[in-house]
């Protein structure tokens, strides 16, 4: 079986958290600890939390700093486009 694990590095993993739930994504505990959190988008989709020093022990590369650049775009597709709505108002 084929899967995608996304890997973000965050700031706030609570939050990072909180945010994904409101959108739908439910965690995986067993895929879970205090510095890392996999939010399940679907049975093959993953998004890895990760706090910054977890996510730097896996690329010498530094942190994108998303507050004045891009580092990526993302798109989750959805059942109808009120789902989206919703999806985006949760998001806020």
């Amino acid at each position: 079986m084929q899967q995608i694990f996304i890997n973000l590095p965050v700031s706030d993993l609570a939050k990072s958290m909180a945010f994904y739930t409101a959108l739908g994504f439910t965690n995986n505990p067993q895929f879970s600890d205090e510095a890392g959190k996999c939010m399940v988008w679907g049975e093959n989709i993953f998004v890895m939390l990760l706090s910054h020093d977890k996510f730097n022990s896996f690329t010498t590369k530094p942190i994108a700093d998303t507050k004045s650049g891009l580092s990526a775009l993302f798109s989750l597709s959805m059942d109808s486009v009120e789902a989206m709505h919703e999806a985006v108002q949760k998001g806020l």
